[in-house]
């Protein structure tokens, strides 16, 4: 494990044992030495992305579209920020049957300006992308609105079909 790697962890270990403490499920001490581990940190990062969220693009997709990865998606990339919420974007190819089931989740079909929207350009994490990040036209998809889960009690989720993948963004607090 690289050191951002680890970093990225120790920040997410962090967000949980934060979530456990406001629960009184550990102990003041335990998370204030836990802290301080996490400040001491490590000096070398200096490819790490303030917040970058440490899971794998497979476990991004688990947690945010589907609990189970078909055998018809491939080739998911992606990544994103995590701290008291989330902003993570997710690319990936998948049929048509899948790309109508995650659909049917509530997504609902919108129109937005076209280049005026996070799901446009993932910005910092345009390197996470090989080929490139490119929606075209980027100004009509899906959005599913309130999603909730273990990292957000109210999230937005946007899809868009382009250029024979999946574009994902999601956003929750």
């Amino acid at each position: 494990m690289d050191c951002c790697q680890a970093e990225r962890r120790k920040r997410n270990l962090l967000s949980y044992l934060t979530g456990l403490f406001w629960k009184k499920a550990v102990s003041r001490t335990a998370q204030l030495l836990f802290l301080s581990a996490v400040i001491s940190g490590c000096d070398t990062c200096k490819d790490c992305i303030p917040g970058e969220n440490a899971n794998t693009s497979e476990e991004l997709y688990i947690n945010l579209i589907e609990a189970a990865i078909t055998t018809d998606v491939e080739d998911i990339q992606g990544g994103g920020l995590s701290w008291q919420g989330y902003r993570i974007w997710l690319r990936f190819k998948a049929s048509q049957d899948t790309i109508d089931r995650i659909i049917s989740q509530g997504y609902e079909k919108e129109s937005f300006p076209s280049g005026n929207n996070l799901i446009c350009d993932p910005g910092e994490f345009h390197e996470k992308f090989t080929p490139d990040w490119e929606i075209e036209p980027c100004n009509e998809g899906y959005v599913l609105s309130g999603f909730e889960n273990s990292w957000s009690h109210f999230a937005i989720h946007t899809l868009i079909i382009s250029n024979g993948y999946v574009y994902f963004f999601g956003s929750g607090a």
